[in-house]
């Protein structure tokens, strides 16, 4: 595999370009559309696009041109050639487009056959996509079993522990693992380390979504995820708070969650 570079565009595109030494050189076939790939153009973070789809356009007019998609897909990026690469019969290029259907964005599981961008590059085909790991939902603090117990470990009474269990406003529960207690009015998931609920994957996107409390009910706001948030399996519009009924199924990106309060 040749070396490559990254190059950040200032319209946020990125693009990773290959180091054309002399063992791509080699590398070379007329045969193999790939082979005279300079660069690949991601027009979003490929961190937050958890697979693509990815299509061979045959009729390109350009070597490095911006591409459209030739389908109802919507597409994520493309590749540039190289100054010699050949053209086919018909005098175009042969170029790949990378791409997801609507349905894509909407399902949890990957489909057959797709793609893994982090393993893209030019002239590499890239693997296919295999399910990541997906760590617990992350605690603030443990979970309370008996106040005398908590009060001797924390240096607490065993009133001022009650009352502190008292204060929680409701808890986030995983089909597996241990629920994430709410103690706060203002709850922010995402894939930033800095969140308040943390959760490491690709599916979710830097600031997902947040949580509110008011009025003795919660409520939650899509914050424009790639992925976006959805309530008992209906999609939530970006930026606009939905209320939340205590028993409400909640899909962040790959992680499923029960809100109960």
């Amino acid at each position: 595999m040749a070396p490559t570079r990254t190059i950040h565009h200032p319209d946020g595109s990125l693009e990773i370009v290959r180091v054309l030494d002399d063992t791509a050189l080699v590398s070379f076939a007329e045969w193999d559309p790939i082979a005279y790939e300079s660069s690949i153009v991601w027009l979003e973070d490929i961190h937050e696009i958890p697979f693509v789809r990815f299509m061979l356009a045959t009729n390109c007019e350009t070597r490095t041109g911006k591409l459209l998609p030739q389908n109802n897909g919507r597409i994520f990026g493309y590749s540039k050639l190289t100054v010699d690469a050949p053209t086919n019969p018909n005098g175009f290029y042969t170029r790949r487009i990378f791409f997801r259907f609507a349905e894509d964005e909407i399902n949890l599981h990957a489909p057959q056959g797709v793609i893994d961008p982090l393993t893209i590059a030019p002239g590499k085909r890239g693997d296919e996509f295999k399910k990541r790991h997906v760590p617990a939902v992350k605690r603030w603090r443990s979970k309370i079993s008996d106040p005398r117990v908590e009060a001797a470990v924390q240096g607490r009474t065993e009133s001022e522990t009650r009352r502190n269990r008292e204060a929680l406003l409701g808890a986030l529960i995983p089909p597996t693992g241990d629920p994430t207690l709410l103690n706060a009015r203002q709850i922010l998931i995402g894939r930033d380390r800095f969140s308040d609920v943390w959760l490491k994957n690709p599916t979710v996107s830097s600031q997902h979504c947040r949580l509110n409390f008011d009025s003795g009910m919660w409520a939650i706001t899509d914050l424009g995820s790639t992925a976006g948030t959805w309530v008992n399996c209906e999609p939530i519009r970006p930026h606009e708070a939905v209320p939340l009924q205590s028993g409400d199924q909640i899909a962040v990106g790959g992680f499923q969650l029960k809100i109960e309060y």
